[in-house]
């Protein structure tokens, strides 16, 4: 699609209203879609090949509010 746009075969307009669509009639729609959906299981494959992520002293739990000076208090 990037070439398509780039020659000037397709409008980047006529792109950008097709995929605005949502339709599940929509070819380009779904297309774009099972790429996502590809790229998504690719990362995920990658992720888990290369074993456990590093984990920092107190593990995965996230700082609770009162360690965590950005969050605003109410």
């Amino acid at each position: 699609m990037a070439l398509s746009v780039k020659e000037g075969r397709v409008s980047s307009v006529t792109l950008l209203r097709r995929l605005n669509n949502r339709s599940r009639k929509n070819e380009t729609y779904e297309v774009f879609g099972e790429v996502g959906r590809a790229v998504r299981a690719s990362v995920l494959r990658q992720m888990a090949a290369e074993g456990p992520v590093p984990r920092g002293p107190r593990g995965h739990q996230p700082p609770t509010p009162r360690e965590c000076p950005s969050v605003r208090r109410l």
